[in-house]
């Protein structure tokens, strides 16, 4: 018959297999304190070898993470540069086509050539798409306050906005640190969050936009948040792959893309819903390392 202090070291051994190291730590506790042979120095130093397990183990899976992290954006580096040559070889081609077929308009201008048109203009689209998302070309970096950026997104913004019904609640923090970003696609980032909230909230809803700076992590955050329908559980993981879409009209690219900016500055942009509540993008980037205290 197994002993309770021998139960309690089995539960330790499985929860430390297992990497629940948190109630392994509890159980060996539990071990050492009804083990009736040991001193207070031979527990303390039971503890202390258990406590210098998990650190060890901790670190291996952190290494392991890491490598993970760094073969993973290997690999999306070698995809996005072939990606971004295939769309260049594309595009030359696609934009003769298009031209010749308005030429071909002004004599042949039939319900069947504006078709043709519509769907070249939309593989142009997302060639084009394609290219933004994986060449990153040089564009001027500046010191950006996010505030005042969505501030001006919100300028261009507001009528469709209130078209749609959408009261746009603003929180945005004092004294925030800049960003060194590109303005242009920081401005991009934000206007396709905005735009993604309006179109998941179609009979009107609350849009709230939130910035703020957290010391610790020397980050600026802002959180995109809307009461719209949500997403799909199902969906949830995979907004952010290239091509995915919901709406029948969507490309599918706009999110993809606006990852890739936030990647490209050392950034992170994370997504949380629920069916019927809405959604909340976070976009978090370092705060510019002359400003952080």
């Amino acid at each position: 018959m197994v002993s309770i202090r021998d139960a309690h070291k089995q539960l330790a051994e499985c929860f430390e297999q297992i990497g629940d190291y948190r109630q392994a730590m509890v159980h060996l506790r539990e071990y050492a304190r009804i083990h009736e042979n040991l001193t207070n120095a031979e527990i303390d130093k039971a503890l202390a070898q258990s406590q210098d397990r998990v650190a060890a183990a901790l670190a291996r899976k952190d290494a392991a993470e890491a490598q993970r992290r760094l073969e993973h954006a290997d690999r999306l580096t070698a995809l996005g540069k072939l990606a971004a040559g295939i769309a260049h070889e594309i595009n030359n081609p696609m934009q003769v086509i298009y031209m010749n077929l308005l030429l071909l308009t002004r004599e042949h201008d039939t319900p069947a050539m504006q078709r043709t048109i519509e769907q070249v203009e939309r593989v142009t689209k997302l060639v084009a798409g394609m290219r933004e998302m994986y060449q990153f070309e040089a564009r001027e970096e500046r010191l950006i306050d996010c505030s005042d950026m969505v501030r001006n997104v919100l300028i261009l913004t507001q009528k469709t906005l209130d078209k749609d019904n959408i009261v746009v609640e603003t929180r945005f923090a004092e004294d925030l640190p800049p960003i060194k970003v590109s303005s242009t696609q920081l401005q991009q980032v934000i206007f396709n969050l905005i735009l993604n909230a309006r179109d998941a909230m179609p009979e009107g809803g609350t849009l709230t936009l939130t910035t703020a700076y957290n010391p610790a992590t020397h980050e600026v955050m802002l959180r995109v948040a809307d009461t719209g329908k949500g997403i799909a559980p199902e969906h949830l993981s995979q907004i952010f792959d290239p091509f995915f879409t919901t709406r029948s009209e969507g490309s599918g690219l706009g999110l993809a893309i606006c990852q890739n900016i936030i990647a490209h500055y050392g950034g992170t942009i994370t997504v949380s819903s629920e069916v019927g509540k809405g959604t909340t993008f976070e976009v978090r980037c370092n705060a510019h390392k002359e400003t952080r205290s």
